[in-house]
């Protein structure tokens, strides 16, 4: 991440997430653009069936367009923590549950801003 971005970042938050068949997840942000965060979701299931769905669906808000990226075990993907997002549900009660892992990070001088904005309990030290 450090190397796609070009900054020096530090970790903020982490964020465990899963989802079965049935469950409809809503839109949404984990912070607001002027805390300068990013967020990189981990698709952390071993092995995953991608005709079962799952797939992460953000939206960017420069141009309204929707962006889809497969759940392919083992990989990610990386926004802005302003985007909207969200991990759609499995189409198929076969699939058990999708499970993902989320990675907040901040600019490392923007760290101590956020912890100020913040309740320390959500933060890494």
């Amino acid at each position: 991440i450090k190397k796609r971005l070009r900054e020096n970042l530090k970790l903020v938050r982490i964020h465990c997430n899963g989802k079965v068949y049935g469950t409809n997840p809503s839109f949404h942000i984990d912070y607001d653009r002027v805390d300068q965060c990013y967020t990189f979701i981990l698709f952390s299931k071993p092995t995953w069936n991608t005709d079962h769905g799952g797939e992460f669906v953000c939206q960017d808000p420069l141009t309204n367009e929707y962006k889809y990226t497969p759940y392919i075990p083992n990989n990610g993907v990386l926004i802005p923590s302003y985007w909207q997002h969200k991990g759609t549900s499995p189409l198929t009660p076969d699939a058990g549950v999708r499970t993902s892992l989320a990675f907040m990070y901040t600019k490392e001088e923007n760290y101590k801003k956020l912890l100020s904005k913040y309740q320390e309990s959500y933060f890494f030290s």
